[in-house]
């Protein structure tokens, strides 16, 4: 993931959530995407559902507890049906839902395909290490497989177990239309973190979007630290809802937040579940590993 400078950054505490609500602008909301449709392949565009008036729901908080995804869920009164499940069982990936992340240089490591591995225990299992002196991780994303737009997207993950500054952190995030566009708003593309965790300091978590600018331009981050240790080493589920209004960010089914800074992206995007170290991680603290359970994405009625 991106950790770059920043031109505007929107940190908000636990305590002062409350408080900084970012005021919504419909001029950038309802802003028409740079990203033209035609762009994605409809081969794995979702076409939009209908649910049976039969149909059984499940409530967010007993979804949470389930082995296998329900069907159907409901979220603050609002139906969604399932379209994305992985419970990474097996003994390889699942290669019509995913590819690993590009082999080569990445920030201040390098990703290699060895790093990221479903091991027949049920869960994926991403790995950092050292070779020699050369800091390498990896991943695995839906590019080309599977992308939305708005909708509720949830990992069951156990974060890095050690509580120390090694320089090593796991996400599961998005990458939806062009994050590196600048035009002021987010509408276009943003990087979209439904939890990042801390390569230095492992009292939190981060829960953000990235947009207006990628790589070496200035861009934007609206991000909230989540306080607490114990989302190290244990199993935790994090989430997001992307509505056409707000995003609303989630972990263990309950509300951390939710913002509509910049305004709302339109454009769908692809899942990606990965590892990093920095170049001055420690070799002494390696090899160490972030664990996924699971991924359910829902959408909601009629989209």
């Amino acid at each position: 993931m991106k950790f770059l400078s920043l031109a505007l950054a929107a940190i908000v505490s636990a305590s002062a959530f409350s408080q900084v609500r970012s005021i919504p602008n419909a001029s950038l909301r309802n802003k028409t995407p740079t990203v033209k449709q035609e762009e994605t392949a409809e081969s794995y565009i979702q076409t939009p559902r209908e649910i049976p008036a039969d149909a059984e729901f499940v409530t967010l908080a007993d979804e949470q507890n389930t082995e296998t995804a329900p069907e159907y869920i409901t979220i603050d009164g609002t139906k969604y049906y399932l379209t994305f499940e992985e419970n990474f069982d097996g003994d390889e990936l699942d290669e019509t839902k995913w590819e690993k992340v590009p082999e080569g240089p990445h920030e201040e490591c390098v990703w290699r395909d060895e790093m990221s591995e479903v091991g027949g225990e049920g869960t994926l299992v991403l790995h950092g290490d050292f070779d020699g002196d050369i800091p390498i991780s990896g991943g695995i994303r839906t590019k080309g497989r599977f992308e939305q737009a708005y909708g509720f997207f949830e990992a069951r993950m156990k974060l890095q177990d050690q509580k120390i500054r090694t320089g090593f952190w796991g996400g599961f995030w998005m990458m939806c239309g062009n994050p590196a566009g600048v035009d002021g708003s987010s509408v276009d593309g943003i990087e979209l973190d439904m939890v990042s965790s801390a390569s230095r300091q492992y009292r939190s978590i981060y829960q953000s979007y990235t947009y207006d600018g990628y790589g070496e331009d200035t861009s934007v981050r609206v991000q909230r630290n989540v306080k607490g240790t114990q989302y190290y080493g244990e199993w935790h589920t994090y989430a997001v809802r992307w509505t056409e209004e707000e995003y609303i960010f989630y972990v263990d089914g309950e509300i951390t937040w939710r913002t509509e800074a910049g305004g709302i992206c339109q454009t769908p995007g692809y899942i990606k579940l990965t590892t990093q170290l920095a170049a001055d991680s420690l070799p002494e603290y390696f090899p160490d590993t972030v664990e996924v359970d699971w991924v359910r994405i829902y959408q909601e009625e009629g989209k």
